[in-house]
């Protein structure tokens, strides 16, 4: 967290630093590391169990691989001879599965209200799921016919096109979400999460209804 890593990357290395050590206590039965502490051949033998053993992906013993990486140097700051020599898995080439145009089309048509407009909109405008999710008001620009992406892929944020095809179906939803948003003030609610430190900077920014989620949860849910 203090290195700003994502609240996801956060949750992984965590889950792979407890499955580490389960296995380390399993195979070791702890002893050896409370007198000898953790060693290279530690790491490389649990990335060959996830191989070998488990039949793990490539990418999940790569996962796994920068979590203990960064468990030994950044946390333990134990200095590991060779570690970031072991030989990392090769992801082959795989080709990608692709809808057709027909395909899209009927996946639009049997959809309705807001999820159509949710797969209208990543479909046309090429957003991840999250950064879907994660879509403000404000960043929706219908004058320029733009879109803004916050914290995108890699903390970085980037302008996509907004399609002409979802501009009228967006501005009817935005209305209804608007008049939800009211409606919650008028009952003491409204907040919403701000990224950083912005509530203290922009004391009642929570409220404003450029901040508000394009797609909010059905409900009241508790920050």
């Amino acid at each position: 967290r203090l290195r700003h890593y994502s609240y996801s990357t956060e949750k992984t290395y965590v889950d792979w630093c407890r499955r580490f050590y389960a296995w380390l206590t399993g195979t070791t039965g702890g002893s050896e590391i409370t007198n000898q502490g953790i060693r290279s051949d530690h790491v490389r033998d649990f990335l060959s169990h996830l191989a070998i053993q488990q039949r793990v992906s490539a990418s999940t013993q790569n996962q796994a691989f920068n979590a203990l990486l960064f468990l030994c140097r950044e946390v333990l700051c134990i200095s590991l001879s060779d570690l970031d020599k072991t030989v990392r898995a090769k992801r082959g080439v795989r080709l990608p599965a692709v809808f057709t145009v027909e395909e899209i089309r009927n996946l639009l048509q049997v959809s309705a209200g807001k999820d159509r407009l949710y797969l209208q909109l990543i479909y046309g405008t090429g957003l991840r799921l999250m950064e879907a999710v994660r879509l403000r008001v404000q960043d929706i620009d219908f004058d320029a016919g733009l879109l803004y992406v916050r914290g995108g892929k890699g903390d970085k944020d980037r302008t996509t096109m907004l399609p002409i095809g979802v501009r009228d179906m967006l501005r009817s939803h935005l209305g209804e979400v608007k008049k939800i948003h009211d409606h919650d003030l008028s009952l003491g609610y409204g907040e919403v999460n701000l990224p950083d430190s912005l509530e203290r900077k922009y004391p009642g920014a929570q409220k404003k209804w450029g901040w508000q989620w394009v797609f909010p949860s059905s409900k009241l849910s508790v920050d």
